[in-house]
């Protein structure tokens, strides 16, 4: 992977030096890929860089210095030049440290330490190429390999930005000759699968796994399983989550405080209330005590499985373990109260935060905004407390007044709110509200203002959304159609609302879905989960390539591309393909349960709907009579 060119503000940084290239297969089977990480210098001309004065460039200096004075500078410099770099970077002068580091004579004198430092600080405050571009300077002027520390400096910059092929190519060149002299470590692994686990790329994290536990001298840890668990909980893939652990058993590793918290996470996520509280039994064999992120999970589970009782429990079972809940905790429990219905509750603990000196957060504010709001209480107060601690509204504070006013008859649009809106960001805003109360020609006002004043994405995205909202597919299309037109390039946001028009209009052709995936390849756009579970909702679409697609993409299908499949199935009147896909189902929702045994029945099934009928009751999901 070359590094190009680097265009600074002030000098023109370029990356060149020995050519070593490589058949870069990298970790996860991209294919051969031909690039070269050689032991590459900065070159910078043409501009200076204030006065880095040598000490070999003066014998004497204007006040007749000594030669012990010469070699007392020169000491000082040894232990300082390092650190005045780090120092040039904090204060945000990139230039001048790059430039401070070309003309050092003494990097043979750079610590182990100093060079890390030096490393961090230029991913910091530059990028990681620059940090790199450093890296492989130091290592040509002094020939010395660079330590594992220093490399793995580097790559947590890549991280950070993402850029998980660099971090590949750097351990592949470390295992594979073009840089021998240094090994990977447990580090350098975990960096790289923690990265993919982030991209949601699991096959290629898994697979550096397979070659980390291949090597006799680097074995996975808790915390590789840790990012592997985060991975699989983010993508929705609780069996994935389950079968970690069980590895993680295999591998005779005991689970920490961190790792057990991400696995409840991930139960959390999948609303999966036993798996949950059988990781916690787990988590207490093992003598590891919880901790308020614990009991916020469970708190937050309950709440969402309507088990208000349970949640209020597991609130309380915080202070029952010495600890002292926090805002997040407070947060939880106050929105479970205004689901239960239990506002006294809710006011009680708002109460008892300000007691406690905890301040509420904005998430807070709206849910007593909206409890308020329902009970019939004045918000004025809390909205002036709430802009006194200077927290700013947002859009769902907007919609909580707006329904309070459409509620007393004094209007429900912003037009009836105390002011127009005037910053693109008030625009977006307000049009994704005025999009759900239906008012389209607010919507077309206020999007004609944004593009006078200068629109982005995010305006033009926002009102899209609302007039789709809105039912108004065709203004949305004429919206897109100027996108188009303005040259502004579509994101996954865009893409997104492009396919749900597609599944709304039943004239749609089946190859039209595609040309779509198409143009998102080219642009460079990731096409997610969620695009394909919309695209199963096209009438023109074959479920199974739908999931054919996802497969050669590497996509794991999840609840919500199971549920879409099941009302494709029944939509063709194919009940038992539906219960088929519903048996894969992790979380049950009560709706295509019910619609699933209303469809055996009508199709003969009655013995099958008696059945689901059973076993859905023992679940706890909710039937119809």
């Amino acid at each position: 992977m070359g590094l190009g060119f680097i265009h600074l503000s002030v000098a023109s940084v370029g990356v060149c030096g020995g050519s070593r290239r490589s058949a870069c297969k990298g970790f996860v089977g991209y294919g051969n890929v031909n690039g070269s990480r050689g032991r590459s210098r900065l070159c910078l001309s043409g501009s200076s860089f204030g006065n880095w004065e040598r000490p070999e460039d003066q014998v004497l200096g204007e006040d007749g210095d000594s030669a012990a004075d010469e070699e007392e500078d020169l000491t000082r410099n040894r232990n300082e030049r390092a650190r005045d770099i780090i120092r040039l970077l904090k204060s945000g002068k990139n230039d001048l440290a790059l430039e401070a580091f070309r003309k050092s004579r003494l990097k043979d004198d750079f610590l182990d330490g100093d060079l890390v430092r030096l490393v961090q600080e230029f991913c910091r405050k530059s990028s990681p190429q620059v940090a790199e571009a450093v890296l492989r300077e130091f290592e040509t002027e002094t020939e010395r390999t660079a330590d594992i520390s220093a490399y793995n400096a580097l790559m947590k910059g890549y991280s950070k930005a993402r850029m998980v092929q660099a971090i590949d190519d750097i351990i592949y060149g470390m295992l594979n000759g073009s840089n021998s002299e240094v090994k990977p470590d447990i580090i350098s692994f975990g960096i790289l699968i923690d990265t993919y686990a982030k991209l949601n790329k699991m096959p290629a994290a898994e697979s550096v796994l397979r070659t980390m536990m291949s090597m006799e001298t680097v074995q996975p840890d808790v915390h590789i399983f840790t990012s592997l668990i985060r991975g699989y909980a983010t993508a929705n893939r609780f069996e994935e989550v389950k079968r970690c652990f069980s590895r993680l058993h295999d591998a005779n590793l005991k689970p920490d405080l961190v790792l057990y918290n991400v696995a409840i996470g991930a139960a959390k996520r999948a609303r999966n209330v036993s798996a949950a509280e059988t990781i916690f039994e787990r988590m207490k064999e093992d003598g590891i005590h919880p901790d308020v992120f614990t009991f916020t999970a469970f708190i937050q589970l309950y709440a969402n499985d309507r088990e208000f009782g349970l949640a209020k429990e597991a609130f309380e079972r915080i202070r029952e373990h010495g600890i002292e809940p926090d805002q997040h905790a407070y947060c939880a429990m106050i929105v479970a109260c205004n689901r239960a219905g239990e506002f006294d509750e809710a006011e009680g603990l708002f109460r008892e935060m300000k007691v406690l000196r905890i301040p509420p957060d904005l998430a807070i504010y709206n849910t007593m905004i909206s409890i308020r709001s329902r009970i019939g209480e004045e918000v004025e107060s809390l909205m002036e407390e709430m802009h006194g601690s200077s927290i700013r509204s947002d859009h769902v504070t907007d919609w909580i007044i707006a329904n309070k006013k459409r509620k007393r008859g004094t209007g429900g649009t912003f037009a009836g709110l105390e002011k127009e809106p005037s910053s693109l960001l008030e625009i977006t805003q307000a049009m994704r509200e005025l999009g759900k109360a239906g008012d389209v020609e607010q919507v077309l006002r206020l999007f004609r203002k944004a593009k006078q004043m200068g629109s982005d994405v995010a305006v033009y995205n926002a009102a899209v959304q609302a007039l789709i909202v809105a039912r108004r597919h065709t203004a949305a299309k004429h919206v897109l159609g100027d996108m188009r037109n303005q040259l502004i390039k579509f994101d996954v946001a865009t893409f997104s609302m492009c396919m749900v028009l597609l599944a709304r209009d039943p004239n749609t052709k089946r190859e039209t879905p595609y040309r779509l995936l198409q143009e998102m390849d080219v642009e460079g756009v990731f096409a997610d989960t969620a695009i394909f579970n919309t695209m199963l909702r096209i009438k023109s679409i074959r479920p199974d390539d739908v999931l054919r697609e996802m497969q050669m993409r590497k996509l794991q299908p999840d609840n919500y591309t199971k549920r879409a499949l099941i009302a494709v199935y029944l939509r063709k009147r194919q009940p038992i393909r539906a219960l088929r896909t519903l048996q894969k189902t992790e979380d049950w929702d009560a709706r295509s349960v019910n619609q699933v045994i209303h469809s055996l029945r009508q199709h003969g099934e009655k013995d099958l709907a008696d059945k689901l009928s059973r076993y859905s009751l023992e679940r706890g999901v909710d039937l119809d009579s």
